[in-house]
């Protein structure tokens, strides 16, 4: 069983106290359709944003703070949870 049928059936189990009357399978296959349409837009790491340039670095640093903020604030945008 993969870990996100676990997590349904775990779900399942603790909220619906008729679930004899429930079609399981029906509300499986609709949990599996919102994950299959969760598609998240995420910053291209080569953008010039994420570079920090110093007089002594040749080239530039990549900022990965702004990009790792930018990244979760994407996630978060689309309506995911992410855990600290």
């Amino acid at each position: 069983m993969s870990d996100s049928n676990a997590q349904y059936v775990e779900w399942l189990e603790q909220n619906i106290v008729a679930r004899s009357l429930i079609n399981d399978q029906l509300l499986w296959q609709a949990w599996e359709a919102s994950r299959q349409v969760l598609a998240v837009a995420l910053p291209s790491r080569s953008d010039s944003k994420y570079m920090e340039y110093f007089p002594d670095v040749e080239g530039g640093v990549f900022n990965e703070r702004a990009y790792m903020a930018d990244f979760r604030a994407a996630i978060e945008a689309a309506g995911v949870r992410v855990k600290a």
